[in-house]
């Protein structure tokens, strides 16, 4: 799969991150990067974000805790080597603390830190969740941090009850509790099913309130009502009904054929994760490989240039086509690389042979327009799309809509009279 044009470490999971910690983040970013590998392992993962959606009035958060989570964690990774050699043994633990007043002190701090977190992550989170509305897999995780913050139920009790004036026995027995729930890999299970929990409720949250939407898979075609991107402050939205394999874009510069690609090519890698979708309805295809060639350039490590790229790019495509897999594939000015009459050749050999792989979905955008005098719009297996824009007394409008057909409009002159290029070169 290629869908680093989608920006998604540098946009899509900051957009998505309403996390406490970088430990929540890096769950977040597993996500990402884990595709389900079937429709029952996405539609769980559905599932699960819907819990979390609808148990979000319920929650309260715990933003106020942020350095309190770092810390806490950083400690308990560390167990091992923080607590004295006597640690195993309780008693020689609590003599230990009895003698040494610095280590005392510094485990007493410590203590009343891990308590006070463990009773506020069980009482805001786990103890207002409605479990039913989790996935019976799920629950199994989010017992797991709740079993285990709640056995320390009576050293937090008793915490409040002193109101922060632990004895040195008892911050030994909270230990020494603790580095039995360290060594049977208890605790860390815990910390990260916590952190997955967050990223989990991050994606709910974030979701809810950009309005996205479920993906539904069917059989065939890509459906797409008011996508949009979510990095646009104000975003057009569009809608697509795609029931062919091959969908050709067409209009002028800086009508906004990229971002349209870009948006419905997020949606559809969204979907094949099981996450929510910018869109105000997404049925999509189950697809194998996604792959997205929006700002291809020439490789200079390999030595390949701009067009060379594509061709390798278009091949493993086809490659994965025709061995079988259901492929989602985005190229962005096709052939802009070459001359336009070998582009123009290559492009119609393209739209002619992606017939046969009917089970996948090629999109394409072009500037090419004498592309249209070779007859491709009689192709029964391509849709042809534009985006709409016109010139206004002069002056060149996008509207950023898509629809049906073919674009005639050119801006290139026109624009290039306008930056005063013709007066500054005759």
């Amino acid at each position: 799969m290629n869908f680093s044009d989608l920006n998604i470490e540098s946009e899509i999971i900051p957009f998505f991150d309403d996390s406490l910690n970088r430990h929540s983040r890096e769950a977040l970013t597993l996500l990402f990067h884990s595709m389900p590998k079937s429709i029952t392992e996405a539609a769980e993962r559905q599932q699960v974000i819907k819990g979390f959606t609808a148990n979000l009035a319920n929650i309260k958060n715990l933003y106020s805790y942020k350095r309190d989570l770092e810390e806490a964690y950083e400690f308990c990774c560390r167990l091992e080597s923080q607590l004295p050699a006597s640690k195993t043994n309780l008693r020689e633990f609590k003599m230990t603390l009895l003698f040494s007043r610095r280590k005392k002190e510094q485990l007493f701090s410590r203590s009343i830190q891990l308590l006070t977190l463990f009773e506020r992550i069980y009482r805001h989170y786990c103890s207002r969740l409605d479990l039913n509305e989790f996935p019976v897999s799920y629950k199994a995780s989010i017992l797991t941090i709740a079993d285990t913050l709640n056995g320390f139920e009576k050293e937090w009790t008793l915490l409040s009850e002193k109101r922060n004036g632990l004895s040195a026995g008892e911050v030994a027995a909270f230990m020494h509790r603790l580095y039995v729930f360290f060594k049977s890999g208890q605790l860390l299970k815990c910390w990260s099913e916590l952190f997955l929990f967050e990223a989990y409720l991050s994606i709910a949250v974030v979701a809810q309130k950009a309005t996205f939407v479920p993906a539904q898979f069917i059989d065939k075609g890509i459906i797409l009502t008011n996508f949009f991107h979510p990095l646009l402050k104000a975003p057009v939205k569009n809608s697509i009904h795609l029931d062919r394999n091959v969908l050709v874009l067409t209009g002028p510069n800086m009508s906004g054929k990229s971002t349209l690609l870009r948006s419905i090519s997020l949606c559809v890698y969204l979907a094949r994760l099981g996450l929510p979708v910018p869109a105000a309805e997404c049925k999509v295809v189950f697809v194998s490989a996604i792959n997205v060639y929006i700002n291809s350039r020439d490789t200079l490590h390999s030595g390949y240039s701009h067009f060379m790229t594509e061709v390798l790019n278009l091949k493993e495509s086809i490659i994965a086509a025709r061995d079988g897999k259901q492929v989602f594939t985005v190229f962005d000015e096709l052939f802009s690389g070459t001359n336009v009459d070998d582009a123009l050749n290559m492009l119609r050999l393209t739209l002619n042979g992606l017939k046969k792989y009917s089970g996948s979905y090629f999109l394409l955008s072009t500037h090419f327009y004498k592309l249209k005098e070779q007859q491709v719009e009689a192709m029964d297996h391509a849709a042809f799309y534009y985006i709409d824009s016109f010139l206004e007394e002069g002056t060149p409008k996008f509207t950023y809509r898509l629809k049906e057909g073919w674009s005639d409009v050119k801006f290139g002159t026109l624009l290039f009279e306008r930056e005063g290029l013709v007066q500054l070169l005759t």
